[in-house]
């Protein structure tokens, strides 16, 4: 299962993953807000948090994308609800790939590893966590 990039706007890549689901990303700035950073990310990498729950996780990303001059563009990649999530964490601009079986726009079955590495390659060529 692969997906065919097509880039419609500079702030938005759009991907038709295999399975037929349609993936919209966008690099939309996070508002920057006056916080001490708590974490020391490198760019051009990438980040895999494993744990149980997924506090720390989200704390890293929004504490990164709110702080970090470095970083102004987020993708997640999460089990949980991404609606649930910018709420919780207001995170309003950054993407998310919800990781779930349930067909629908911006989901991909968890074990469709070749789309979930073909689409965070991709995102993370620019100032992006």
């Amino acid at each position: 299962m692969g997906y065919t990039i097509m880039k419609a706007k500079k702030r938005l890549l759009t991907a038709i993953a295999g399975n037929g689901a349609v993936m919209r990303v966008s690099r939309e700035k996070e508002e920057k807000l006056p916080i001490r950073p708590k974490y020391q990310l490198n760019k051009g990498e990438v980040y895999i948090i494993f744990e149980k729950g997924n506090s720390i996780g989200f704390d890293i990303l929004f504490n990164v994308l709110k702080s970090s001059r470095d970083f102004n563009y987020g993708l997640c990649f999460s089990r949980e609800k991404p609606d649930a999530i910018k709420e919780k964490y207001g995170l309003d601009n950054t993407s998310f790939v919800w990781l779930t079986r349930i067909r629908g726009p911006n989901n991909l079955p968890p074990e469709s590893l070749n789309s979930i590495a073909m689409v965070a390659e991709d995102f993370a060529k620019e100032n992006s966590l």
